[in-house]
């Protein structure tokens, strides 16, 4: 996985301007069901950060104020300290994540302005038009962490057993 995360990095880093931006899923992308940090998906982030890309973070935990401090807390705990958004679902769309997501993002983009050069979800949902996703067919959609460097347009699939290996690593089995 090091190896395709650097490829992504990569291509973004290719399209890096002063006002570039990326938008990025919490729940298994930044973070396992344990809210601790995917530890090279944090290297990653860290290293965005350090190339002076803006971070925003959307997520479909519904959003409350209570939700917003406890997430809050979940990102800083696992060492997503710095990021320059976080947005929280309303009610009003459950059961339409990827409109919510996709609509945020356009909102993103025409209220602080820049240019989006990345996307990284665990699901379909996290990085496309509602419309595209309805094409989709089968489980792929809930299957694989999904990459996109629109620069270079990359478009990188990752099982999501990559996280169990992880884990593994992290309780030192190999």
């Amino acid at each position: 996985m090091r190896n395709q995360l650097q490829v992504f990095l990569q291509e973004v880093l290719k399209g890096k301007r002063p006002d570039s931006f990326i938008v990025f899923d919490i729940d298994d992308t930044l973070i396992d069901g344990q809210n601790a940090a995917i530890p090279d998906m944090l290297q990653m982030y860290t290293e965005l950060l350090k190339n002076g890309f803006k971070i925003y973070l959307v997520t479909a935990r519904t959003y409350s104020l209570k939700n917003i401090e406890k997430t809050k807390n979940h990102l800083v705990n696992a060492g997503f300290i710095t990021f320059h958004g976080l947005f929280l679902m309303p009610k009003k769309f459950l059961g339409r994540v990827a409109s919510f997501k996709s609509e945020l993002r356009k909102r993103i983009q025409s209220f602080f302005g820049g240019r989006l050069v990345g996307l990284a979800g665990n699901c379909w949902h996290d990085v496309m038009h509602p419309k595209l996703i309805s094409k989709m067919i089968g489980d792929d959609a809930l299957s694989t962490l999904v990459l996109i460097a629109f620069d270079g347009t990359v478009v990188l699939k990752l099982p999501r057993h990559f996280k169990k290996k992880i884990g593994e690593r992290k309780q030192g089995i190999s």
